[in-house]
């Protein structure tokens, strides 16, 4: 026992930031995300009320042993059941990033990230509490309820059943498209469920009030891993849920170190307003910072069509190519400006949504782009500079994405680029002969008309 005890808690702490990361993998759409997040959230609750259960039940016919091999059986089917999903970028198909510096580059990008910082400090405020209610429980069972022996154990149950009451509300969640409303909502009932279950001197009001707290922790989860999962780029999805195991490890520290010391400040009552605050006080006071990330996962439709008119995109999870729609912004080009020169560094890929313009090789026109016709991809796929200059025959009005958001989209499905490349071999193997630039390693516009 000694040695399955840490065993299986690192299988534990690992499997969790590999689930959280793994399931926008195999979601196509953010319905999807969010109602896999509702499911899980769900099943986990579920387990945290049940699992006991049926091992007291297990241990009771079959033994310690029984429990164990029975467990492990479970596990090893979830792993079988794993291995068979598609995720959207196979294996040895993701592209890395040199710039990244590895997993500790990885984890920089992600610190400076303000998605990342935000919701880093509302994890360790949850796990806080989380870690105070350890402690409280005990304390409310014996010095505020004078409840038996069982009364913590109870007080503890209560959690697990408002847990699954929870789950069941994160399925509202399901096609919204703004989630700081509910996350401050679930944060104000984990918090003051908490509070006032501390004034309570009866044990049926107080395990109600536990039951809201651990409805409200459960959804506060289910909103806060759909928060991160919508707005970080999938590669740096393990390295957040890792960060945040790490966070929560150190929430639950501060939150056990600093119950003692409250209630042996203030008293048992006290210490749990003290207590109950703090979440619901950190989530209001960071509703600003929460409703301007919000907004920025916001899709806009109209970007999104165009994006889906490209072809190489359109094979795409939906899920990717809103992300690409989120971070696109418009640029205006008035007429005769230069939108890209030849022999620049490729930094951005352009969709045209309004106006035309001239695209050409060493001087010579070769194509003219109009509303629904893109440019820049290869220099982007291959990193070679433009080979094409690109000019507004009329003002124009084009939507941008940087190299990077294009690049974590279109790499992490073999198909789109193979797309890219079949587009550029047919429309552009004429224009090869016309100048000197290699078409076929930069192709800088689509032949309007064709796919």
């Amino acid at each position: 026992m000694g040695t399955t005890a840490p065993a299986s808690s690192i299988t534990v702490t690992l499997t969790r930031p590999i689930h959280n990361a793994l399931l926008p993998e195999i979601s196509r759409t953010t319905g999807d995300l969010t109602a896999g997040n509702a499911a899980s959230g769900s099943l986990e609750a579920l387990a945290t009320f049940v699992g006991p259960l049926v091992s007291g039940l297990l241990l009771a016919v079959w033994g310690a042993g029984g429990v164990l091999l029975v467990m492990s059986g479970c596990s090893a089917a979830g792993v079988l059941l794993t291995a068979r999903l598609v995720t959207s970028a196979p294996l040895g198909t993701v592209v890395r990033r040199p710039e990244q510096g590895g997993a500790d580059g990885a984890l920089r990008t992600v610190l400076k990230t303000p998605v990342a910082r935000l919701m880093s400090l509302l994890i360790v405020a949850e796990y806080t509490l989380v870690g105070m209610l350890d402690i409280l429980l005990v304390v409310l069972a014996f010095d505020v309820l004078g409840m038996s022996a069982a009364g913590p154990g109870v007080l503890n149950s209560a959690i697990g059943v408002g847990g699954v009451a929870g789950a069941a509300l994160t399925f509202t969640l399901v096609g919204r498209q703004r989630l700081s409303g509910p996350l401050v909502l679930a944060a104000l009932c984990a918090g003051l469920g908490v509070a006032l279950a501390g004034q309570s001197g009866a044990p049926l009001t107080a395990l109600l009030l536990v039951a809201v707290s651990g409805a409200g922790k459960l959804f506060y989860d289910v909103t806060s891993r759909t928060f991160i999962q919508r707005l970080l780029p999938d590669h740096l999805l393990n390295v957040m849920f890792g960060l945040q195991e790490a966070l929560m490890m150190t929430g639950l520290a501060l939150g056990t170190l600093a119950a003692p010391i409250l209630v042996g400040l203030v008293g048992p009552q006290d210490a749990f307003i003290a207590a109950g605050c703090f979440l619901p006080l950190t989530a209001v006071a960071s509703y600003a910072a929460l409703r301007r990330l919000d907004a920025g996962a916001a899709v806009p439709l109209d970007v999104l069509a165009l994006l889906t008119g490209v072809p190489f995109l359109a094979v795409l999870a939906p899920r990717l190519v809103e992300r690409m729609a989120r971070d696109a912004f418009a640029e205006q080009v008035p007429r005769g400006e230069v939108v890209l020169r030849q022999g620049e560094l490729g930094t951005r890929f352009y969709v045209v949504a309004s106006g035309r313009a001239s695209v050409s090789i060493a001087g010579s026109q070769v194509r003219e782009a109009v509303p629904g016709d893109w440019f820049g991809e290869v220099a982007l796929l291959r990193d070679v500079p433009r080979t094409a200059t690109v000019t507004a025959l009329t003002d124009l009005s084009l939507w941008v994405v940087e190299r990077e958001s294009f690049r974590t989209s279109v790499m992490a499905l073999p198909r789109s680029v193979e797309l890219a490349d079949t587009h550029i071999r047919e429309n552009y193997a004429p224009a090869r002969e016309q100048g000197p630039g290699d078409v076929g390693e930069d192709a800088e516009a689509r032949v309007p008309g064709t796919s």
